[in-house]
């Protein structure tokens, strides 16, 4: 499917939350808490982003992206190198780390470049944890 950029926000210095559309105008859909994106970002590469608006939301789809100056290119080609208005081909979201809802509690265990827990998990509590290596 194809993807229009609606916005694009800053968040800090390096990093933007870009929100996106369906190009045709067509609804999106829901999507399972924890889902992912994967887009065709300029330059042809294939990236995948977790969705961090509302599960509910069917018209649109947000993500937060990092510049990653040392990366493969994917962060700066969305950030700097997308324009508002500007399409994506997309795949449909997809999860791959699906929680139990029948289960009584949770435990995650993250590094600290693991993507946070965000709103559209809408059964826990959020929370930020901050390891220090030593």
């Amino acid at each position: 499917m194809m993807l229009r950029l609606l916005a694009r926000r800053m968040l800090s210095a390096d990093i933007a939350e870009l929100v996106f559309a369906r190009a045709d105008g067509q609804t999106l859909g829901a999507y399972p808490a924890g889902a992912h994106i994967t887009l065709c970002v300029p330059g042809g590469q294939w990236r995948s982003y977790s969705l961090c608006g509302a599960p509910h939301d069917t018209e649109r789809w947000t993500i937060a992206v990092k510049r990653e100056r040392a990366g493969r290119g994917g962060s700066l080609a969305l950030i700097d190198g997308l324009g508002i208005g500007d399409h994506l081909q997309a795949l449909p979201a997809q999860n791959f780390f699906p929680l139990n809802p029948r289960a009584s509690s949770f435990l995650f265990i993250a590094d600290r470049k693991s993507t946070r827990l965000n709103s559209s998990h809408l059964v826990i509590s959020y929370a930020v944890f901050c390891l220090k290596k030593k």
